[in-house]
């Protein structure tokens, strides 16, 4: 629009208010144990768990505080997680390092602090209504893939492989009717597949 140009460029200027803005907090504990060993001559296994201890803290300002007084909301998303992992690796053709690879796991995808936020904002791509959902939480997802590797050398790889995802709690964006307009904000979904 005209109005933002002046003559040393283009001005924007932001919309905001006191409380569209969040402090946010994440620690995370983890560790690994990971054992590799030899089934057969020509076929290994790695197998190893992660467990991950984590806690998210949103915490905002409320919009209509008790009285006119200023007061927060504090969100937090606690997770204690073991995540286990497999390969099942066959060696086809040693002197090519070429190799056929099972594998397996569990993972985890945590919500994004603005997701976990209880306040709306305009959303920068689209320009929306956006609202974060506090009662949100984490989505577990099991991994499965089978990869034919080729290491044709020790920079260079060919491969070829398929992989399946099932999602437990998939965290999903969802259109809320608010009057006139719609206000995008996430849940969690029973369960996906890809």
């Amino acid at each position: 629009q005209s109005k933002n140009l002046t003559p040393r460029g283009i001005t924007l200027k932001e919309q905001t208010r006191p409380t569209d803005s969040y402090e946010a907090e994440q620690q995370l504990l983890a560790g690994y144990g990971l054992v590799d060993f030899r089934v057969a001559d020509s076929l290994r296994c790695q197998g190893g768990v992660r467990y991950e201890s984590s806690v998210q803290t949103v915490t905002t300002p409320e919009l209509f505080g008790q009285g006119g007084k200023e007061s927060e909301v504090e969100t937090d998303l606690e997770t204690k997680d073991f995540l286990p992992a497999v390969n099942l690796i066959w060696e086809l053709w040693k002197e090519k390092n070429m190799q056929l690879r099972l594998g397996g796991s569990q993972t985890v995808s945590r919500p994004e602090f603005r997701e976990l936020a209880p306040f709306e904002y305009t959303d920068v791509q689209g320009g929306y209504a956006a609202v974060g959902n506090p009662l949100l939480g984490r989505a577990k997802i099991l991994n499965a893939d089978i990869a034919w590797e080729w290491f044709i050398t020790p920079s260079e790889l060919l491969s070829a492989g398929f992989f399946y995802k099932q999602f437990d709690s998939p965290i999903e964006v969802v259109n809320v009717p608010a009057g006139s307009q719609l206000i995008s904000t996430w849940e969690n979904a029973k369960s996906a597949d890809l």
